[in-house]
């Protein structure tokens, strides 16, 4: 007998997508922990948002790179979790963009946050040879029926599902999930999901890249903190430290730098650390220079 092999998304037709081949996975468990930011400016605007998600059933955090996306939603799960709320964590990656182990590493983050939930679903895909996805979404669904507590399950990085397969799944999840259930996507892109029905509903949050933007209290906050009694200066000093403005000056003629509030108003875009702040001010600055010599 010719032993058989679960074939992988890419060469699934349309039809075939409706079963789940079994296998064995490996169980990375540090993609189901939250991840620890520190040093970041408290953002109590964005934080204060997390309140409305008890009656949505899907939040969407989306933004390009490096404006905080899994910063704010990694604040939302510490704060969830000191409330006595169940959180569940998934850092998706491309190899999880497959039925089997995306469905697996869901079970498993459920699993983490509550000993009660996944652990059938994941026997079932470890041992059963064919299944339908929505099966094992359907047993993740009876497991939190019986849990009382909020449930919150975040899945970062989101951008990285392209499968129909494992987007079907998800939509029946948010479809027929119970309501102290909570999903909260981190991703750069807008999922392929009814999001247009869950606006109509009020059962959405949307969070995007001009919500995450600093606004005028939080710029301010960013100017005082430790002590620093004016940007331009403060930014200046570290400019100065980090040989920007000799780059500067390399760059551009003397009367193109006429203040810091250039260099401030690019720092504003970025609201995260001062650290990313540096590299895309870096960034910037060669990339005039590279314009500059051009002329």
């Amino acid at each position: 007998m010719v032993p058989h092999t679960p074939l992988s998304s890419a060469h699934r037709t349309s039809p075939d997508r409706s079963v789940l081949a079994a296998k064995q996975l490996e169980f990375l468990g540090t993609k189901v922990i939250p991840p620890r930011y520190s040093g970041l400016i408290v953002r109590p605007r964005l934080l204060g948002l997390a309140a409305q998600l008890l009656t949505k059933r899907l939040a969407v955090i989306k933004a390009p790179a490096g404006f905080g996306k899994s910063s704010l939603a990694s604040a939302w799960a510490e704060q969830f979790q000191r409330t006595g709320n169940l959180v569940a964590w998934l850092t998706i990656d491309p190899d999880d963009n497959e039925p089997t182990q995306f469905l697996f590493y869901v079970a498993q983050a459920l699993r983490s946050a509550h000993e009660e939930i996944g652990a059938r679903a994941i026997a079932l895909i470890n041992e059963t040879t064919l299944i339908n996805p929505h099966a094992v979404v359907s047993t993740l669904i009876n497991d939190l029926m019986d849990i009382d507590e909020e449930v919150y399950l975040f899945l970062e990085d989101y951008h990285w599902v392209s499968d129909p397969g494992i987007h079907d799944a998800v939509g029946f999840f948010i479809r027929h999930a119970p309501s102290h259930c909570h999903l909260i996507f981190v991703t750069r892109t807008e999922p392929p999901l009814p999001l247009a029905s869950l606006r109509a509903q009020n059962q959405l949050l949307d969070i995007d890249a001009d919500a995450l933007r600093f606004d005028l209290n939080e710029t301010r906050d960013f100017k005082l903190r430790a002590g620093r009694p004016s940007c331009e200066l403060w930014l200046l000093r570290h400019l100065r430290q980090n040989n920007f403005l000799e780059n500067m000056c390399a760059a551009f003629p003397a009367r193109s730098v006429q203040s810091a509030h250039i260099l401030t108003r690019c720092l504003m875009a970025f609201p995260t650390t001062w650290s990313s702040s540096c590299y895309a001010l870096q960034y910037w600055i060669d990339s005039r220079r590279h314009y500059a010599m051009r002329w």
